[in-house]
């Protein structure tokens, strides 16, 4: 199965993509092969979004009931006038 999630991926993909995004616009540009720069903007617009691709089984989520903090007052305590 493959899944997409939007603003998971870390540093280090992010500026990977944005030096493979570089390439593609050198190559594009002194090999005059304008139709290749098109190839930027999808790469640019997923390190953008910060879009992790993973391959395999989809993940099961577990939801949880969020924890509540119970605050008590001191019956003894007086407010002050």
């Amino acid at each position: 199965m493959f899944q997409v999630d939007f603003f998971t991926a870390d540093g280090q993909t992010v500026i990977l993509r944005y030096f493979l995004m570089m390439a593609v616009a050198l190559i594009a540009g002194f090999s005059e092969q304008w139709w290749l720069a098109f190839l930027c903007l999808p790469i640019f617009i997923s390190a953008l979004a910060g879009l992790k691709l993973s391959f395999g089984e989809k993940k099961k989520v577990v939801h949880q009931k969020p924890s509540v903090i119970v605050l008590k007052m001191n019956p003894l305590h007086k407010k002050a006038s």
